[in-house]
């Protein structure tokens, strides 16, 4: 395939196409670790409906699934992959929350969850394709543990 000239590129960007596309990235990445860390953790606990109890969509939120593997006598996550991959896996989960519930828009709580960010409240957050492949190499590494811990 043919790469897309420069001029189409811009044009293409600015109507939202690879922006949507990025989005689209970064919501998928969480539903495949949501699924896969449910379906594994079920899967090898025979008590999981009761300690999942209450916990609403906790494989959706990192450190709660982290915390819940560690309660369970399993290995930590954050451990496993390291300081600097788990916090680039809290941005791009923050990075969705955003887009999921603010429309893309910037807010305190993502500012809490990303300190080092340079955006500002009330900005449209901007994602790149390098964000979205680094977001997607995370990815793979934190199913990779998933499945190396939940067996």
């Amino acid at each position: 395939m043919e790469a897309l000239p420069s001029d189409t590129k811009a044009l293409l960007h600015e109507q939202g196409v690879f922006t949507r596309n990025w989005v689209d990235t970064v919501e998928n990445v969480v539903g495949v670790v949501e699924a896969l860390g449910s379906s594994l953790f079920r899967a090898i606990m025979p008590n999981a409906d009761s300690l999942l109890n209450g916990k609403g969509a906790i494989f959706q939120r990192l450190d709660p699934m982290a915390d819940l593997i560690v309660d369970a006598g399993l290995s930590d996550l954050r451990t496993t992959l390291g300081p600097r991959t788990w916090q680039r896996l809290l941005e791009t989960w923050a990075a969705r929350h955003v887009f999921t519930h603010n429309d893309g828009i910037v807010n305190e709580k993502y500012l809490t969850r990303v300190p080092g960010s340079s955006a500002r409240i009330g900005q449209r957050l901007v994602l790149t394709d390098d964000v979205c492949r680094r977001a997607l190499d995370d990815a793979k590494a934190l199913c990779n543990a998933l499945v190396d811990v939940l067996r």
